[in-house]
């Protein structure tokens, strides 16, 4: 009888079987792995096909990865403090001296803040209106009277600056408001939010549209606007997944896009009036009327109208350039031609007049 030593466990096997078991083992592992992972990749893939697999908003495993939100959401954060820069203005206030309401038919629309102490701008086809007794209603409850209005009758954009002559505004606004930011530039297929009816909504960017705004048209006036996938009520407020605001809603569903309110928005800033600097000059822009010259599409901005008798432009001259800027091209590519002469008393243009480039310096009429 063969003996075991005594620190030793009793045996309970031999070698032999012991290796089967372990190769056993080793098998079966690599069974279940090979299964997970088959499975993990059917379901990236399946993912990839088919964004609703398993339910939900989001794609299995891949788009998880991606991003935790749903795409068609605004960031909680972002939709927030946009939210507190926007204001409902209202055409009246009802009710008696110790309560009132506000209508929702007498909703004029939606307004974004411009400075902090209280320039709105807003989408607003009717003018100026009886604005002296409108009222402003912030996120947070506030009701306000508004004290002056511009109106932009080339954007039908309406600014409005919110009266704080009252101790009791002061003390509800803090002294100030919070303000929006807008979007420097957008492009085809970004994707934007729209505030519409009190809620966001999901959309992108499908189309740069020219000739929005009439063509033709001053040279004051903007030439072009944003087509979104789907269609909001005019007023409606879009921003990026940033927050900042791309444009307005218009009438007939195009953008009004930020770079137009921008640059009004500088001059009502800071001396309370809407100023285009202009060459007086009416025609279009070869993206919106391809201008043809010798047999060959030729960039620029086509004058059919002159205003201004003293204008050195005449009718049918092509600017091609404006203080060195070559203008047209692609749609809201230096498609503005008193973008570029903010600021300045004259301009250097190089037009194309009866064959050939000519060099004029024009007054510039702010």
């Amino acid at each position: 009888m063969k003996k075991i030593p005594p620190h030793l466990p009793p045996q309970v096997c031999d070698i032999k079987t012991h290796h089967s078991w372990q190769r056993l083992k080793i098998l079966l592992a690599a069974a279940v792995f090979g299964l997970v992972a088959g499975m993990s990749g059917a379901s990236i893939i399946l993912g990839w096909i088919w964004p609703g697999y398993g339910g939900g908003d989001v794609w299995v495993i891949s788009q998880q990865n991606r991003t935790a939100l749903n795409r068609t959401q605004l960031e909680d954060r972002v939709r927030i403090e946009v939210s507190d820069r926007i204001v409902s203005v209202y055409s009246q206030l009802d009710g008696n001296a110790a309560v009132g309401y506000v209508r929702v038919e007498n909703k004029i629309g939606d307004a974004v803040v411009l400075s902090s102490d209280g320039w709105l701008a807003m989408y607003h086809k009717g003018g100026l209106g009886n604005y002296k007794k409108w009222k402003a209603l912030t996120a947070g409850g506030a009701v306000y009277d508004f004290e002056k209005a511009l109106f932009d009758d080339k954007l039908d954009v309406l600014f409005l600056k919110i009266s704080l002559q009252k101790e009791t505004d002061v003390q509800r606004s803090g002294g100030q408001f919070k303000v929006v930011s807008f979007a420097e530039k957008s492009d085809l297929l970004d994707e934007v939010y729209a505030f519409n009816d009190g809620g966001w909504q999901y959309s992108w960017i499908s189309a740069l549209v020219s000739g929005v705004f009439g063509v033709p048209h001053a040279d004051g006036a903007p030439a072009w606007g944003y087509r979104l996938r789907y269609d909001f009520a005019p007023g409606a407020v879009v921003v990026s997944g940033q927050g900042k605001v791309v444009g307005l809603v218009a009438n007939n569903g195009y953008v009004i896009s930020s770079e137009h309110i921008m640059r009004p928005m500088s001059q009502v800033l800071e001396k309370q009036k809407i100023i285009y600097s202009t060459l007086g000059v009416e025609g279009w822009y070869d993206f919106e009327w391809p201008i043809i010259v010798n047999g060959e599409r030729r960039s620029g901005f086509y004058v059919s109208r002159i205003m201004d008798i003293k204008s050195p432009l005449h009718i049918g001259d092509v600017i091609t350039e404006i203080d060195g800027k070559v203008l047209g091209g692609a749609v809201g590519e230096n498609s503005d031609l008193w973008y570029n002469l903010n600021g300045k008393s004259d301009a250097q243009l190089i037009v194309w007049r009866v064959g050939k480039s000519v060099a004029v310096i024009s007054k510039i009429n702010n």
